[in-house]
């Protein structure tokens, strides 16, 4: 058998698979209300979270865009998350612009997965 047709083992899957540099993850830098913020790649854990929270609709403090925001917001270039649970209330005062396409764009970029869509379910 030539090592173009070998067949790879689970070890060798699984050490692909789990490498470090599998785990980086992409970045976007937007600006929200003119300043800019770094939006990170979602991990599965995330993604999780998120669609638990779009989908319930019996907690009336559940805000899926405001959750975007405390879990996918860094200061760029930093493993800092800008906004924290403290901030809910503050950031629902923020206003609507296009900053928050620009989320929901990087989001879809960086996933696949279209964030309006992920909101409705």
């Amino acid at each position: 058998m030539t090592e173009k047709n070998k067949v790879a083992t689970r070890d060798e899957v699984r050490a692909a698979l789990f490498d470090a540099k599998n785990k980086k993850r992409e970045s976007r830098i937007i600006q929200i209300l003119g300043v800019d913020v770094e939006i990170r790649q979602p991990t599965i854990d995330q993604i999780n979270r998120m669609s638990k929270v779009a989908g319930d609709d019996t907690d009336p403090e559940s805000n899926t865009f405001i959750e975007i925001l405390l879990e996918y917001c860094y200061v760029p270039g930093t493993t800092e998350k800008v906004f924290e649970t403290g901030d809910k209330e503050s950031l629902a005062e923020f206003p609507v612009g296009s900053w928050l396409g620009g989320i929901n764009k990087a989001i879809e970029q960086m996933t696949d997965i279209k964030v309006d869509d992920a909101v409705k379910t």
